[in-house]
């Protein structure tokens, strides 16, 4: 089983000592192989989606996000939340390479889809 994904997110404003921004991307879940009527049958759950995002500092070089919003599957749209803890390593003046670990929970009507990821980014900081 295997799961990757990726995000843009845009922060653009505050609400006292937490910022509160927009993220799009897409995250593949995993894969699973079951058999049914005789043969096998993978199914390779993946969504594209929207979500807010609350960001909120830990220090200078550390923040906890937390986000809601929907996860746009070819079969239908589903409501999910997320959580990343991620370390800011400065680059440069206004750059840094964030690393995170994220998790996503998303509410289908058949089940509850999750994944953890480790991740790698780009930031700037206006």
């Amino acid at each position: 089983m295997t799961a990757y994904g990726g995000n843009a997110r845009l922060f653009f404003t505050r609400l006292g000592k937490m910022r509160l921004g927009a993220e799009a991307g897409y995250t593949y879940f995993f894969w699973y192989t079951v058999t049914g009527a005789g043969y096998p049958i993978t199914y390779s759950p993946h969504a594209t989606r929207v979500a807010a995002v609350l960001r909120s500092g830990l220090g200078r070089q550390m923040a906890l996000d937390a986000g809601a919003g929907i996860y746009m599957f070819p079969s239908g749209t589903n409501l999910g939340v997320n959580a990343a803890l991620g370390y800011f390593v400065p680059v440069g003046r206004r750059w840094s390479l964030p690393i995170k670990v994220r998790g996503d929970v998303v509410f289908t009507p058949s089940t509850t889809l999750m994944s953890a990821l480790a991740l790698i980014g780009l930031s700037h900081t206006f």
